[in-house]
């Protein structure tokens, strides 16, 4: 579905179902990798006319992923304000996760 244009509603549900996921992903990796670390939480940032950033914080805040607010696409960080532009996944496929693991958006597939 990468580059369709999707309703706001439809929008909203499925970028709450892709953190929820990608928060059970991370807690779940963390436990198993590093059990006696804080706990990271995935927050969603907004700013006007940019794509979406969820960041990463437990002592400190990193940009997880940007998501296009108007296709649903994940894109990879290289900076706080900047991302790859060839997307990861998108929010809206059966499974929104492909494309990502517990670290952010993976490398580009060749």
């Amino acid at each position: 579905m990468s580059g369709l244009a999707h309703d706001a509603e439809a929008f909203e549900v499925a970028l709450v179902q892709f953190v929820s996921l990608a928060q059970r992903m991370i807690d779940a990796e963390n436990a198993k990798h590093f059990p006696r670390n804080s706990r990271q939480v995935l927050t969603i940032s907004r700013r006007p006319k940019q794509p979406i950033r969820l960041l990463i914080s437990n002592w400190t805040r990193l940009v997880w992923a940007f998501i296009d607010p108007e296709t649903g696409d994940i894109l990879k960080p290289i900076t706080w304000d900047l991302y790859r532009r060839n997307p990861r996944g998108n929010i809206f496929n059966a499974n929104p996760l492909d494309g990502v693991n517990a670290s952010g958006p993976m490398p580009a597939r060749e």
